[in-house]
């Protein structure tokens, strides 16, 4: 994490965002919880809400694991 750019006012707000909702998520589940990001239709946004709380989860020190159960078109790898 040390490598990456300062984010600009854009993302700043954007991890803002999912820096609120890792703290809902937080607070109304137990620690040690697993949760599925799921949707009906593609392009609904799944792979980045996964990659951007990871990334929340991160920065603020805990252990993350994403798997990415899309066997036709995984998004999720480097």
């Amino acid at each position: 994490l040390a490598d990456l750019p300062a984010p600009d006012a854009g993302e700043a707000i954007l991890n803002a965002a999912y820096d609120h909702l890792l703290t809902e998520l937080a607070r109304r589940m137990p620690e040690g919880t697993t949760f599925a990001v799921t949707s009906a239709l593609r392009g609904e946004g799944r792979s980045t809400v996964v990659a951007s709380l990871a990334l929340a989860a991160a920065r603020r020190g805990l252990r993350v694991l994403v798997i990415d159960a899309d066997l036709r078109a995984p998004s999720q790898h480097a």
